[in-house]
């Protein structure tokens, strides 16, 4: 029994337990890895501990299919808490792939969207993941952007502007329009619109194709906002883009009369 005993490790004098090698689960790595790695947990004992959590999961069979009682994977807690050598042993080893989109996955990897994962955030988008996951990790940017206080906005406003330019301006905007809440995430929806740097042209397109099977389904584009402003947005453009090329017909008379 004695050599299969882990003894005397900071994680047992933590707990205050003594863990049996083949009693330990995929849930009990989850947890580990979500409270022994947390930002309350000082940078010097957290070191010790993911050293200790990693050795205990080269020395199992994991369930990578396993979620937490919050409905997270194994991925999860080490991307949310910066645990970068549990991270590389995960992906490495191809226990999650992130070149094939996963809902899962997804809600893992975005967990890399909070005020201290930047350096995560561009571990992850140094790798050759699927481009849907950095859209979710634009949106959901957005949507923290939303709700924090004003003294955090600023950090996820930052990320969206690091992460845009890779994005997919449909995908985002579908996001923007499926989300529950949308009440909360006004005024990103409309950053979103502004500053997404798709050519303008192409991005009045995708709208247009958005707003299109609503037209003739009564007031729903009057009567949700969501919809409304999407249509204000569209009609001021296609103004604007008219204008323009009036005003270049213009000149080129002008021109051709001198």
């Amino acid at each position: 029994m004695k050599k299969n005993i882990i003894s005397k490790t900071a994680l047992e004098k933590k707990y205050d337990q003594i863990f049996l090698i083949n009693e330990i689960t995929t849930k009990d790595i989850i947890f580990f890895c979500r409270d022994a790695l947390s930002y309350t947990v000082s940078e010097k004992d957290k070191k010790i501990y993911e050293r200790e959590i990693l050795d205990l999961m080269k020395s199992m069979k994991l369930d990578v299919s396993y979620k937490s009682i919050d409905g997270n994977n194994l991925l999860a807690y080490p991307i949310y808490n910066n645990a970068f050598k549990i991270v590389d042993y995960l992906l490495e080893n191809n226990f999650y792939d992130l070149k094939n989109y996963n809902d899962d996955v997804s809600q893992a990897v975005c967990a890399c969207i909070m005020l201290d994962g930047e350096k995560m955030m561009h571990k992850l988008l140094d790798l050759d993941i699927n481009e849907k996951y950095i859209n979710d990790m634009c949106f959901r940017a957005y949507l923290m952007a939303s709700v924090v206080f004003p003294d955090y906005k600023k950090s996820y406003e930052d990320k969206v502007k690091q992460l845009i330019d890779k994005t997919d301006f449909k995908e985002i905007l579908e996001n923007f329009i499926k989300h529950d809440d949308f009440s909360k995430c006004v005024n990103q929806y409309k950053l979103f619109l502004q500053d997404h740097p798709m050519d303008l042209k192409k991005k009045i397109e995708v709208v247009e194709n958005v707003l299109k099977p609503l037209r003739n389904k009564g007031k729903i584009i009057e009567v949700k906002e969501k919809y409304k402003l999407l249509n204000i947005w569209l009609s001021y453009h296609i103004l604007e883009d008219n204008l323009t090329r009036q005003n270049d017909n213009k000149n080129k008379q002008i021109r051709y009369k001198i």
